[in-house]
Parts: C-alpha cells; sequence; structure tokens
C-alpha cells in the first residue's frame, strides 16, 4: 500500500526504509546524532536496493563521521552493514575480512567499557559464521560460533549461548563430525 504524506499517496514510498528516510528528511537535523541518523538511513536504504559497491561508498562518510566523534558503536554498525551488503551479493571473503575489522572495533569498545560491547563483538562472530557458512566452509563457521559461544556466556546470554552452541553442533554435523556435534 502507498503512504500518504500531506494527504496524497506517495508510491515512491511504498516500503519501510524509504518512509523512514523521507521522514527523516523532512525533520530539521540537529546536531552530529541527527547528521549521522541521515547517514545511517540512506545506508541502510541502500543495503537494501543498491549493490555493495554502493554501500561501499557511501559508507566512506558515515565511517569518517562517525570516526571522527570516536563514536566506535556505531563504527561497528557501519562496517556491519557493508558486511551485510558484500554477503548478500556472495562476496563471502570480503564480507570476512569486513566482520573480523568490526570485530577489533567492537573490541575496543568493550575495552572502554562500552555497555554493548560483547554484543558488538558478539554480532561480529555471529556475521563472519554466516560468512563461512554460505561460503561452505563448515569448520570455520563452526569455529566462529564456538567463539561466539564464548562471547555470549562471558555477556550472561543464555539464550545466544545455546543458539551459538547449537550451530556449532549443526556445523560440525554439517561436516560430518557426528563427534565434535
Amino acid at each position: 500500500t502507498a503512504t500518504v504524506r500531506a494527504g496524497l499517496p506517495n508510491p515512491a514510498l511504498d516500503d519501510g526504509f524509504d518512509l523512514a528516510q523521507e521522514t527523516f528528511a523532512q525533520e530539521p537535523t540537529q546536531g552530529p546524532v541527527g547528521v549521522f541518523r541521515n547517514q545511517l538511513t540512506a545506508l541502510v536504504a541502500l543495503v537494501e536496493k543498491g549493490s555493495a559497491e554502493q554501500v561501499k561508498a557511501k559508507a566512506l562518510d558515515a565511517l569518517a563521521f562517525v570516526q571522527q566523534h570516536k563514536w566506535k558503536d556505531q563504527e561497528v554498525v557501519v562496517r556491519l552493514l557493508v558486511a551485510g551488503a558484500l554477503l548478500k551479493e556472495s562476496r563471502h571473503a570480503e564480507a570476512v575480512a569486513v566482520y573480523q575489522a568490526s570485530r577489533q572495533v567492537a573490541g575496543q569498545a568493550l575495552a572502554a567499557a562500552h555497555p554493548a560491547g560483547h554484543k558488538l563483538v558478539l554480532q561480529t562472530w555471529f556475521g563472519q559464521a554466516a560468512a563461512h557458512l554460505a561460503a561452505g566452509q563448515t569448520p570455520e563457521a563452526a569455529a566462529c560460533y564456538r567463539d561466539a559461544a564464548a562471547v555470549a556466556q562471558a555477556d550472561h546470554n543464555q539464550i545466544l549461548t545455546i543458539e551459538a552452541q547449537r550451530m556449532e553442533a549443526f556445523c560440525h554435523a554439517r561436516a560430518s563430525d557426528r563427534l565434535a556435534a
């Protein structure tokens, strides 16, 4: 269904990303948070509809902005979006490299006692595991899930600990390693 603005249908705004981007574009941008919100909204929309190269190009501005403001958590978010765009195009090795770089930044956030530090690190492990799994690299995926389980456990997140352990076992089973599974 078309969204409505000023009483008129606008079929160009039929998905949530377009609607959010349009809404944020009409709001006054206040301070660095507002600027970044617009950058992030545009980046998320581009991940959905654009190519990985377009996402990478757009992400450069957002990365420079968050690095200037020393927002490690948001830097991880931008990097994860880039990795997701690469994964969407089955560019597995590149996605793995971006997930690993994201983990370095997430580790810095964790070392600085960021309240979401463990969760940021955890997302990089799950993302890298997914990239390995999509590439058919099940032993590498299993290792990532094992590391994800350790991070989830350190974060006292039993659900994601169990999920990571389950996926590690799934990977071992897929690799016909019944003992490890």
